[in-house]
């Protein structure tokens, strides 16, 4: 993996590490930490992409759209039906990504501490996905379709 992948996905995992810590001191969901959270999916799902071409994200694959981001290059494909649902789940919040939108603030308002707890975690799980069963796969970071 190349070493600006490997920073991208580190940072990534410490942004979720910083809302993870927040919302267990908290036991609530920020607007600004659902925000953070919703690019952690979004930058995790676009690292394969950050390593085929070397960090310059071409216009095709800048959409917020997670699930057509994921079939956009082949990696939906390839991910356990759990990560195809929770990417499902995130995917509203994407697309009205900006904390002052109402429509994003009643998304955020409208879940429970334990679906947040389960986003957190799917979080987690799509960062290893990505990193050790896409990326760091030869076999599978060959099946992908820039």
């Amino acid at each position: 993996m190349d070493p600006e992948t490997k920073t991208f996905l580190s940072q990534q995992r410490a942004a979720l590490n910083r809302v993870q810590t927040e919302f267990t001191a908290n036991n609530s969901m920020t607007f600004d930490n659902a925000k953070r959270l919703c690019y952690v999916y979004e930058n995790g799902l676009k690292a394969p992409i950050v390593e085929h071409f070397y960090y310059n994200v071409p216009r095709k694959f800048r959409s917020h759209d997670l699930t057509t981001l994921c079939q956009s290059y082949g990696v939906w494909a390839m991910m356990p039906s759990s990560l195809q649902v929770a990417i499902q789940d995130m995917n509203p919040f994407s697309e009205v990504l900006y904390p002052t939108e109402p429509a994003f603030k009643t998304l955020v308002e409208s879940s429970n501490t334990k679906q947040w707890d389960d986003r957190i975690e799917a979080a987690k799980e799509l960062l290893n996905f990505v990193e050790y069963q896409v990326i760091t796969d030869p076999t599978n970071y060959s099946r992908l379709t820039f």
